[in-house]
């Protein structure tokens, strides 16, 4: 949530400053800073799996595969989209707020599946019969 606070202010200063009449919610969903966040996030998730204790070693790699590719996809698409001038005529305001929409929910769901996953504490007691 605080790395958004960037975007936000940016949207802000644009409908302050600009005289006609923008949708700031479209503004902010097409910015392309969401993407920068998105795999930012990515990375930081994958580093807590890294440091994840060994118990959950097979979900440690899988989920880090995943968050790994996560990442440097997003990584690629920021890196078009940010030195591609008119990147929001080329691809479409509509496809690119489905992009952003898309990763950010995708990011929420890995984290809520690391989460889960890492508070879940198996215990095994053997004890005599």
């Amino acid at each position: 949530m605080i790395n958004a606070l960037p975007v936000v202010y940016n949207c802000l200063r644009t409908f302050l400053t600009v005289k006609q009449h923008i949708d700031i919610v479209q503004l902010f969903w097409t910015d392309q800073s969401i993407l920068f966040i998105n795999f930012s996030t990515g990375f930081l998730l994958f580093l807590e799996i890294y440091f994840m204790e060994q118990r959950y070693e097979t979900f440690s790699k899988g989920m880090g595969a995943i968050l790994i590719a996560y990442t440097f996809v997003l990584i690629i698409v920021y890196t078009v989209s940010f030195f591609s001038p008119n990147w929001n005529e080329r691809v479409g305001v509509a496809v690119n707020m489905r992009i952003n929409i898309a990763t950010l929910l995708v990011l929420i769901v890995l984290g809520l599946i690391v989460f889960v996953i890492s508070s879940i504490e198996i215990k095994r007691e053997v004890g005599t019969i």
